[in-house]
């Protein structure tokens, strides 16, 4: 199914794909109910500009996390390799430059792979710019990203 690909102003003066915020949204939604479902409350930046580096902060009795929440669902096929999904570790940083996120902008960042179901937990201290998750023939995920699929307990570390 084609989506609509329409432009939304920003801010700035910039055009953003809608449907990559409406693709961002929806994976927020989804992690933020599998929090609450995991007994987390869930605290969602109300700020329009996006000023904050992370999307949400969930608590759960005195522990306070920082997440950033990045959805894909986009394969990538590497010229005969192993097709992979990519999820960027970066954040704008302003003048169209993005850099790496830090344990300064979030604790975590929460992959969700909406076409396979997979959501990656992972501490910001072991991200570079880019997380990669190849997948052999047979659906199943590989690589040193996996370790990481369905890891909710990093969380309450």
């Amino acid at each position: 199914m084609a989506v609509a690909r329409t432009k939304l102003a920003t801010t700035n003066g910039s055009q953003i794909d809608a449907s990559r915020i409406r693709l961002g949204s929806a994976g927020e939604l989804a992690i933020a109910s599998e929090l609450m479902l995991r007994g987390w409350g869930v605290y969602n930046q109300m700020i329009p500009d996006n000023s904050d580096p992370f999307d949400m902060i969930a608590s759960k009795g005195d522990k306070l996390v920082r997440i950033q929440v990045k959805t894909t669902g986009q394969m990538q096929r590497n010229n005969g390799r192993m097709p992979k999904y990519v999820v960027s570790c970066r954040k704008r940083s302003g003048n169209g430059r993005y850099t790496n996120l830090t344990k300064k902008d979030c604790d975590f960042l929460i992959a969700y792979i909406y076409e396979r179901g997979w959501v990656l937990v992972v501490p910001v201290k072991h991200l570079n710019s880019t997380l990669g998750v190849f997948f052999r023939a047979d659906g199943e995920p590989v690589g040193k990203w996996i370790k990481f699929i369905g890891a909710w307990h990093l969380l309450d570390e």
